[in-house]
């Protein structure tokens, strides 16, 4: 007789508090809110007004969250421009044989 066992669809080696949303996406949005409220108060002390103070404020939240943001994939924006500045930063070879006649 052989058994079936029931194997979890999404097993995690992290702890996540909503669904791919972790201790480091948490403290990167921790950071954009910081930044946020750090342009507020600045832009407050100089009497700015209050389009100048909110909106790059709600800015720098959002840029945070839709980096941090799990896509549809798993991957997170994030990694994707991390990866994409590793791969423009490489050095690349291109090995063209000069003596060929076809070019």
């Amino acid at each position: 007789m052989s058994q079936r066992y029931l194997i979890p669809r999404r097993i995690t080696q992290r702890y996540e508090f909503f669904l791919g949303i972790g201790w480091q996406e948490i403290r990167t949005l921790f950071m954009g809110t910081a930044c946020g409220g750090a342009w507020f108060t600045g832009s407050h002390l100089m009497h700015a007004g209050l389009l100048v103070q909110v909106i790059p404020g709600v800015l720098c939240l959002g840029m945070a969250y839709f980096l941090v943001r799990p896509l549809p994939d798993g991957s997170r924006l994030l990694d994707f421009l991390i990866a994409m500045k590793t791969f423009y930063t490489k050095p690349r070879r291109y090995l063209y044989d000069w003596s060929r006649d076809d070019y």
